[in-house]
């Protein structure tokens, strides 16, 4: 199948890239269609180096501006980081859906400001009432400026003219939002293929963890409140906001948010690709429109199926290339992020990074050592050299950009609760252990057949040992995660025909697209 109109593949963060590079390539070798790939943010933090890896791939790239490219970005001053906001399994739980017409919303609220102001001037002197004044120039500073992103999305949009729009995600109030709904008033089909779990647990504790999100944590948070409840959760016992309530009042008033602000998915699509059927119940449970959520695995599992059927050949490479010792057993961690942003004022077995990075490397070392097995770590993109300072000084091996190839691999794998290649670990049966060093209490892997989750560091050193010490609970334990493989993914190589055959059908129902 070929069209003159191009897919978008519209990327947000530099973290999106290698997962969308891999749907782009999809696109273009099963459907035959040109694909341009689209920087939506006019800071994006690594536009040279992610722009000439989608040139490399035969791709061209879009700029933020809407202009074409088939040169890599020149190196500029580092843009500012912008990471998303993935917080860490009592989830928020958000109030009614209530919306206003948008010109009824404008004179309420201005009408609900004047005594929420005078409200908190009776509360608060000096510092309070410049709070005030900065969430009322913040509200009008916003409309103006998401009313300017939002058009700036629609030319971009208009100058593609696409196919298909295709995301990884939508965080609301952000760029891909925005394209997603110019997306959906054009007619034009949109799919997402999410490069990572999301929940609701996460962007509760994400709230909870900001004073500013708090129900009185700033002026116009109990505005946004109260003229639209889907605003405010309940998570912990508090009532938090997904975002401030100057913020969250100029979406509004903007006429830029269309779906529930609390969703992963906030923006209707035309359809969802997910990876198993597990993650399609997750997806509906949270509000998701089941009959647009498809089961078609993602790239990644056709690669995890290839390293599995060549995994001898592969465990070879993998000791040789990392100066391991052939023949023993392979633990892969992976690498724990710093999340301490988001910690708030949880209670955590750390007090800073620092000391959890020599707890982690100290730990693996030692079941090295003991236990004579080869540790590799892998280690995310974004993480910085000095995050991995205490495990390359004692010479753990570091990988990055190749998780799939080490989880195929290993014997057995460990990171934290929570992490999103948990799933591909699972997928491929191997036993998995969980650190919850970060106390999140996540529950998505909570009685898991060959998966625990440990809550100290004597559970953590332990749970290893026992692995890395008895080849027979080793064996033991990968039995049993056999035993609920295909729930986290399927491994029959057909992922990437199942996805094309998702994206041609939404290509064919261009003029469908809707809500």
């Amino acid at each position: 199948m070929s069209t003159d109109r191009p897919v978008m593949i519209a990327v947000l963060e530099y973290g999106e890239l290698p997962e969308m590079l891999r749907v782009a390539n999809l696109i273009r070798d099963e459907l035959k269609h040109r694909v341009i790939v689209a920087f939506l943010k006019t800071a994006y933090r690594r536009l040279p180096e992610d722009s000439a890896a989608v040139l490399a791939q035969g791709h061209r790239w879009m700029d933020a501006d809407g202009i074409l490219h088939e040169r890599p970005a020149e190196p500029g001053p580092p843009a500012p980081s912008s990471q998303p906001a993935q917080p860490p399994a009592e989830g928020p739980r958000p109030g009614r859906t209530r919306r206003l017409p948008r010109a009824l919303g404008v004179a309420i609220t201005v009408v609900a400001i004047v005594p929420a102001a005078l409200a908190e001037i009776g509360t608060r002197i000096g510092a309070g009432l410049k709070t005030i004044a900065a969430d009322l120039i913040n509200l009008i500073t916003d409309i103006r400026r998401f009313k300017a992103r939002a058009a700036r999305l629609g030319r971009m949009l208009a100058a593609a003219d696409p196919a298909l729009v295709v995301v990884g995600q939508d965080p609301v109030g952000t760029e891909l939002a925005f394209l997603l709904q110019h997306a959906h008033d054009r007619g034009t089909p949109s799919l997402m293929v999410p490069f990572a779990q999301f929940n609701l647990r996460e962007y509760g504790e994400f709230a909870a963890s900001r004073g500013d999100l708090a129900l009185r944590g700033r002026p116009l948070n109990p505005v946004l409140a109260t003229l639209y409840p889907h605003w405010a959760a309940r998570f912990r016992g508090r009532r938090v906001l997904r975002l401030q309530g100057s913020r969250g009042l100029a979406l509004e008033l903007a006429g830029l948010v269309r779906g529930d602000p609390w969703i992963p998915w906030t923006e209707p699509v035309t359809a969802i690709a997910c990876d198993s059927q597990r993650t399609r119940d997750d997806m509906a449970a949270m509000g998701s429109r089941a009959d647009r959520i498809v089961v078609t695995g993602t790239p990644v599992m056709d690669r995890l199926a290839a390293h599995m059927a060549s995994a001898e050949a592969g465990r070879a490479e993998l000791v040789g290339t990392t100066g391991g010792r052939p023949g023993r057993p392979i633990l892969v961690c992976g690498w724990p992020a710093n999340i301490f942003a988001w910690v708030g004022g949880r209670r955590v077995l750390y007090p800073d990074y620092a000391t959890l990075a020599e707890a982690w490397a100290g730990a693996l070392a030692s079941i090295r050592a003991e236990h004579d097995i080869n540790v590799i770590l892998s280690v995310h993109p974004k993480t910085l050299d000095e995050e991995v300072a205490a495990a390359t000084a004692r010479n753990l091996p570091l990988v990055r950009h190749a998780s799939d190839v080490l989880i195929a691999c290993c014997d057995m794998f460990t990171t934290l609760n929570g992490s999103s290649i948990t799933s591909w670990a699972l997928a491929c049966g191997k036993p998995t252990l969980l650190f919850d060093c970060y106390a999140t209490g996540y529950t998505e892997f909570a009685d898991v057949p060959g998966c625990r989750i440990v809550h100290t560091e004597a559970e953590f050193v332990g749970g290893l040992a026992r692995w890395a010490g008895s080849p027979q609970a080793l064996a033991e334990a990968t039995t049993e995660a056999g035993r609920d493989a295909r729930s986290w993914g399927v491994l029959d190589g057909l992922a990437g025909r199942r996805l094309a055959a998702l994206i041609e059908r939404q290509i064919g129902g261009a003029g469908q697209a809707g809500r």
